[in-house]
Formats: structure tokens, C-alpha cells, sequence
């Protein structure tokens, strides 16, 4: 059994804990697991992370993809928040849970509760279109803003 926490001023929660809840129509992402799939600049060198790591010394980043797998309406689903060293930074784009390209993308699933953690309702992590840009989130989460909203555990 799970407990559901609602959103608290600056609430904090492991991102494979989230749930998701688009503003219009109510409906409910629930991620389940999170990889990473990143990479930061230090120098010349280019430093790959599959797991969150602290600050690294004279480096930028991380940049690369953050995969969610999670349930929409009791079908599997892919959120990937893709950051870039480059403009535009951010964008959200998601996928139907049958697609091997994404799963391909995973080097390694993270450990239950060791995904980053983000706050509760921080538009940061808001899984919608890339405000100012004309590319709207394609897939099962298209159309929607869904707004990290609980967390359970």
C-alpha cells in the first residue's frame, strides 16, 4: 500500500515517486522507474552518468535525457526530458510504453528512491510544451500540462 503526500510549499520528491496530474483534464502520470542518460562537459573531456552525481569540478552539465517509465490510464508509458548544451535547453517529449527506441535508450534503471529528487509543482518539471516555442509534446502526454502534483511512498 502506498501513501499519497499532496504537494507542500517546496515538498520534495524522488522523481520515480511522482505523479503527474494534467491541469485540464485530470488526468494522472505515475512514474514508476527513471535513467539517466547524461553527460557533462568538463573542458575538452566529456564526462557520461547513468546515476545523479554531485557537482563535478570545472564541468557543465548534466545535459542528455532523463527517461520516466510510468502508467497513463493503466498503460505503460515514456516521458523523456531531454536537455541540451544549447538553445532551446529543455523539452519534454513522450512515447507509448511499446517503444523499443526509448527502451534502447536505458543503460540501467535507478534503484527505488534514488532518482533525482525535484519538488512538488515546480514548473521546471512540468511535462508539457516548451513555452515560447512552436513544438508541442507528441505522444500519449501530448496536449497536456502535467504538473509533478504527489508523491507517494
Amino acid at each position: 500500500m502506498f501513501l499519497v503526500a499532496a504537494p507542500s510549499l517546496a515538498a520534495e520528491c524522488s522523481l520515480d515517486q511522482v505523479i503527474f496530474k494534467d491541469r485540464k483534464s485530470g488526468r494522472q502520470f505515475t512514474a514508476e522507474r527513471v535513467a539517466l542518460n547524461q553527460q557533462y562537459l568538463c573542458g575538452r573531456r566529456i564526462v557520461s552518468a547513468d546515476s545523479p552525481r554531485r557537482k563535478l569540478k570545472n564541468c557543465r552539465g548534466p545535459y542528455g535525457d532523463t527517461i520516466i517509465e510510468g502508467y497513463l490510464n493503466g498503460e505503460r508509458v515514456y516521458a523523456v526530458y531531454t536537455v541540451n548544451a544549447a538553445s532551446p535547453c529543455c523539452s519534454w517529449e513522450s512515447y507509448a510504453g511499446t517503444n523499443t527506441q526509448v527502451a534502447k535508450q536505458v543503460k540501467k534503471w535507478l534503484p527505488t528512491g534514488q532518482a533525482p529528487k525535484i519538488i512538488l509543482g515546480d514548473e521546471w518539471y512540468t511535462i508539457e510544451a516548451t513555452p515560447g516555442l512552436p513544438v508541442e509534446v507528441g505522444g500519449p502526454l501530448g496536449g497536456g500540462a502535467y504538473v509533478p502534483t504527489f508523491c507517494r511512498g
